[in-house]
C-alpha cells in the first residue's frame, strides 16, 4: 500500500512552475545530463496517463530562443547540427523575420522543440485519483499515524527542517512569476520566459531570489521580470496574476536521492531545482526501483556523495 500525505504548506514550487521542458538550457544552450533517458521516461509517462485517463500532461510546444549575443547565435548552429532532433530547424530567424512574431531579437531566434508539462492539472488529477482510492492524507506528519515500512520524504526546501535530513546541503531560492492578461504568438524566451497558456492569457518568469526565501510576491520581482521581457511588448496594466515558490536547489546542481544511514525506513527525494518538469519522470523510477529491487542510483544523485562533506563538516 502506498499513500501520499500533503501537509498543505504555503510556497510550493510546484504549484507555480510553468513545467517548461527545454532540452537547450542556460546561456551556453547546453542539452541538460541525461536528457535522452528524461525524454524517454517522460514519453513513457505520457503514454500511460493518455491511457488511463484520456488526458495528455505533456504537451509539445515550440520555444523560440531569443539571442542575446553573436556568440550565442553561433552556439545555437553548432548545436543545431549536434542535435538535430532538438531543434525545429538549423536556421535562424533573423530579425525581420522575428518580428513577424512580435519578437525583438537583434541576433536572431533558433526555434527548439520543447515540452510543457501542464502541472496544476496533472496535480489536480492526481489528488482526486488517490483520494478516490482512500491513500491521501492531508496534514502535516499526518503519516505518524500509521506504521509505515518506509516512508520518502518530498519535502522541497522544507527538509532543511527534518531532523533526519537538515544535514544535506541544499540551496533554496524563490522565484515569482507574473500573469498577463494578453495574447501571446508563441512560447519565447532568452532566459527569461514568456509562454501563452490561453487566447487572451500568457505566463512570465522568473525571478531567482537566494535570500529571501518563504516570502510572497514582490514589487521587486514584478519589475525584474518585467524589464527582462524586453524582447517582446507588455503592457504592465493587464499584468493580473503574480505567484511566488521556492524552488529546492542544491549546491552542485544534481537532485538528492536515497535512504538514511541510520533509520532505513526513511527516504528522501529532492533538490530539483528548476528542472523538476525534465528530470523527475526518470528519477521517480530509479527511486521505486532503488526502494522496492534495492538497485543502486546513480552516484551523482545519490545523498551518500555528501558524507564527506558532512564528516569535514564535524
Amino acid at each position: 500500500m502506498v499513500d501520499v500525505c500533503e501537509a498543505n504548506l504555503p510556497y510550493h514550487a510546484s504549484k507555480v512552475a510553468a513545467g517548461l521542458v527545454n532540452p537547450l538550457i542556460g546561456p551556453k544552450l547546453n542539452p541538460p545530463t541525461d536528457l535522452d533517458e528524461c525524454l524517454t521516461e517522460i514519453n513513457n509517462f505520457t503514454n500511460y496517463f493518455q491511457q488511463i485517463c484520456g488526458v495528455q500532461f505533456y504537451e509539445p510546444i515550440p520555444l523560440f530562443r531569443v539571442f542575446k549575443t553573436q556568440k550565442q547565435s553561433d552556439l545555437w548552429k553548432k548545436r543545431s547540427i549536434t542535435y538535430p532532433d532538438l531543434c525545429v530547424q538549423q536556421k535562424i530567424l533573423d530579425q525581420k523575420e522575428a518580428a513577424h512574431h512580435h519578437i525583438n531579437a537583434p541576433y536572431g531566434v533558433g526555434v527548439t522543440n520543447c515540452t510543457r508539462l501542464h502541472i496544476s492539472s496533472f496535480l489536480a488529477y492526481s489528488e482526486h485519483l488517490l483520494k478516490e482510492a482512500d491513500h491521501w492524507i492531508t496534514g502535516l506528519n499526518a503519516y505518524e499515524e500509521k506504521n509505515y515500512d518506509k516512508i520518502i520524504f518530498c519535502e522541497g526546501f522544507r527538509v532543511m527542517y527534518n531532523p533526519w535530513f537538515s544535514n544535506i546541503p541544499i540551496a533554496p531560492v524563490r522565484g515569482e512569476i507574473l500573469g498577463v492578461d494578453s495574447s501571446l504568438d508563441t512560447s519565447v524566451s532568452n532566459g527569461t520566459w514568456a509562454i501563452p497558456i490561453a487566447d487572451n492569457h500568457f505566463l512570465a518568469g522568473s525571478t531567482w531570489d537566494h535570500k529571501v526565501i518563504e516570502a510572497g510576491p514582490s514589487a521587486e520581482g514584478k519589475a525584474q521580470i518585467l524589464k527582462a521581457l524586453d524582447f517582446i511588448s507588455v503592457d504592465t496594466k493587464k499584468v493580473s496574476k503574480q505567484f511566488s515558490g521556492v524552488r529546492t536547489g542544491t549546491l552542485d546542481r544534481n537532485p538528492i536521492l536515497g535512504c538514511h544511514q541510520e533509520n532505513k525506513k526513511f527516504y528522501i527525494f529532492n533538490g530539483f531545482g528548476s528542472r523538476g518538469s525534465t528530470t523527475i519522470p526518470l528519477y521517480a523510477k530509479q527511486m521505486v526501483e532503488y526502494v522496492l529491487n534495492c538497485t543502486p542510483l546513480p552516484t551523482r544523485v545519490d545523498m551518500t556523495r555528501f558524507n564527506k562533506l558532512n564528516h569535514l563538516a564535524q
